[in-house]
């Protein structure tokens, strides 16, 4: 999050990042509202599924990419709509 930029390979996989798991509230205007966040060593289902249990309402709905480690969180119990990175 923030930082000096560094050559080399960007995005996910990229050696040295720090891992975080990030959601956002919405308002019903789509406006940004409270932020939870927590830093992970890794971002494997276990890890996703135990922080969506704690840190999320049983009510939200996740809007994501379609990266296949957000499934998890439908084991859970929570809606989760992936959009196209692209699009």
């Amino acid at each position: 999050m923030g930082g000096e930029r560094h050559e080399g390979k960007r995005g996910r996989g990229a050696p040295g990042k720090r891992r975080f798991i990030l959601a956002v509230q919405t308002t019903p205007d789509g406006r940004p509202g409270l932020l939870q966040a927590q830093a992970v060593n890794n971002l494997g289902s276990s890890t996703m599924s135990r922080w969506a249990k704690k840190a999320l309402s049983p009510a939200a709905t996740l809007l994501t990419d379609e990266w296949a480690a957000y499934a998890i969180t439908q084991s859970v119990g929570l809606r989760h709509h992936a959009q196209d990175r692209k699009s």
